[in-house]
């Protein structure tokens, strides 16, 4: 499994025609994903936005770059390092409490509420790599409504 996820590495570093960036998550391109399967997130996990297959980003591990992680609706969170240009775009600060969530419909649907715009998913698509994401809280299955768990994760003194 390790020669097979150091080939895809080397492929996938080729393919983009060298190092691949500057920043050290987009170097570490997880097309890994179909080797390497993702892990559920736990709470205390520190994960950061990075790209996981050629066309999707999302969350993998700060420790492990190569390990996707995968968080349920409802997670509460703390997003850090946003950056300058998006806080303006979104009106939130460098440092934002939120929620996941997913869209319904097709397409990218993993992103964030951000408390401040609780209506208004973020997409992680659209997110640049490198901002950090501390996982706060995660919720088991429990016969919760999604609905409900998502209003209560909002709910002030949470």
């Amino acid at each position: 499994l390790l020669k097979q996820i150091v080939a895809a590495l080397r492929d996938d570093a080729r393919r983009r025609g060298g190092d691949g960036g500057n920043d050290q998550y987009e170097q570490r391109t997880l097309n890994l994903h179909r080797l390497v399967p993702p892990r559920d997130a736990v709470v205390g996990d520190q994960l950061v936005t990075a790209r996981i297959s050629q066309h999707t980003v999302g969350l993998v591990s700060k420790d492990d770059p190569t390990m996707a992680v995968c968080l349920k609706p409802g997670a509460q969170l703390i997003v850090s390092d946003i950056p300058q240009a998006l806080q303006q775009q979104w009106g939130v600060g460098a440092v934002e409490r939120a929620v996941f969530d997913q869209k319904v419909d097709g397409g990218f649907r993993d992103g964030v509420l951000f408390h401040k715009h609780p209506n208004e998913l973020r997409l992680f698509h659209a997110m640049s790599f490198g901002i950090s994401v501390s996982v706060e809280e995660v919720f088991a299955d429990k016969p919760v409504s999604r609905k409900r768990k998502l209003f209560s994760a909002l709910l002030p003194g949470r």
